[in-house]
C-alpha cells in the first residue's frame, strides 16, 4: 500500500489531502485499485471517499484507462 499526503491550495479549496492506495498487479496487465481517500479543509471540513477500479494495460504512449466507482462523504456545506 501507498500513501501519499499533499497540500492543495486553490481559489475554492484549501487544505490536506491523505490518500492511501492499494495495488496488485495482474497478469495481463492491468492493475485492481482500492482506494480511500481523505480531505481537511483549511475550514476543518472533511471529505473521504472509498473506490474500486482497474487500471487498464498502458497504451503504445504509457496512457492507461482507468475505470472505477466509489463513494463519498462530506461535512462541507
Amino acid at each position: 500500500m501507498r500513501a501519499t499526503i499533499r497540500e492543495v491550495t486553490g481559489k475554492h479549496y484549501s487544505g490536506v489531502h491523505w490518500d492511501p492506495v492499494e495495488a496488485t498487479l495482474l497478469t495481463d496487465g492491468s492493475v485492481t485499485l482500492t482506494i480511500r481517500y481523505l480531505h481537511m479543509t483549511n475550514k476543518g471540513e472533511s471529505i473521504t471517499e472509498t473506490g474500486t477500479g482497474t487500471q487498464m494495460t498502458p497504451n503504445k504512449r504509457g496512457i492507461a484507462k482507468v475505470i472505477g466507482e466509489g463513494t463519498m462523504w462530506t461535512s462541507a456545506p
